[in-house]
């Protein structure tokens, strides 16, 4: 059976651009749809905006959550600063409207066990291993147009230091490299290391124990960089690195809380750091979207057999 049917029902909340386009694919495709508090909700008609969540609940047999689906783990995450959507609102007995799918992206572990509870299948689309990658190649051309948008110079003559060699430290130091910028990688794990060298960057090891030689040895590889991306979700350019740094390359910061630098010590040694999350919903929304709906498409197929 295919997921195009005629008859599905399917609501949209929150997000950023990514959800809005992605629930005009879907109305393309033949669902019928309802969005709330969506961004860019002027693409659809009166009739598809639900002013209150329970018209959506009642209307919905899918229901498609933003990606991530939150980022401070109480609201629903929403491009507009004015949208607030509490997770446990959306937390109801199947009995009232029956039961529903849920998708989404870094589905909190406590709220999908929740929705669960209550009868409903949740899907984290972020399990795609597909939609992972591209995600990733999404996220670092986002992060090197705003590189782009900072510098005074060219990208083929600009030192990058790119502190990760997962998905998108790999993606984003292969982009920088084929436009002719010197990258060097930090890591942690040896394994990544090797891969960056063997991909023909210059590698440079992390270490959690800061020792006074190890912070003059990071300050001095930090501060030959023009541009520090960090893709690793924990404080590893810490206050004792910044402080003997001579410079201030331009830090963008890719990674989830705590990220990679303290954000109250940057502020105090006034470094010039751009917190940049989310990026396939600004700079490439229409392609992140596809991206989503070829995960859903995937899991949907899998559902119906």
């Amino acid at each position: 059976m295919s997921i195009f049917r005629d008859g599905r029902h399917i609501g949209f909340i929150g997000g950023d651009m990514r959800i809005s386009i992605l629930a005009a694919i879907m109305k393309d495709h033949g669902f019928d749809i309802k969005t709330y508090r969506v961004t860019g909700a002027d693409r659809f008609t009166e009739n598809e905006e639900c002013d209150a969540i329970e018209k959506l609940f009642a209307f919905s047999e899918i229901i498609v959550l933003p990606v991530p689906v939150t980022r401070d783990k109480t609201c629903v995450f929403a491009e507009r600063p004015e949208i607030s959507i509490l997770l446990r609102d959306l937390i109801f007995d199947s009995k009232i409207f029956g039961k529903k799918i849920f998708f989404g992206g870094l589905i909190p572990r406590d709220f999908k066990a929740s929705l669960e509870e209550h009868g409903h299948t949740v899907i984290d689309v972020f399990e795609n291993d597909r939609l992972i990658n591209n995600n990733a190649i999404a996220t670092a051309e986002g992060a090197l147009m705003i590189a782009m948008e900072k510098l005074t110079t060219t990208i083929i003559s600009t030192k990058f230091a790119v502190l990760g060699f997962g998905r998108i430290g790999s993606h984003l130091a292969n982009i920088i490299s084929a436009l002719g910028g010197e990258v060097t990688v930090f890591a942690r794990r040896d394994e990544a290391l090797n891969n960056a060298q063997r991909h023909g960057y210059r590698a440079v090891k992390l270490l959690s124990d800061l020792t006074e030689k190890y912070e003059d040895e990071m300050s001095r590889e930090l501060d030959g960089a023009s541009v520090i991306f960090n893709t690793v979700p924990s404080v590893i350019v810490k206050r004792g690195i910044m402080e003997k740094m001579h410079k201030r390359p331009l830090y963008v910061e890719l990674a989830s809380y705590p990220y990679g630098i303290d954000s109250k010590d940057a502020r105090e040694l006034e470094f010039n750091t751009v917190y940049a999350p989310s990026l396939p919903g600004r700079y490439s929304p229409v392609s992140a979207a596809e991206y989503i709906f070829e995960a859903i498409s995937y899991y949907m197929s899998e559902l119906e057999g």
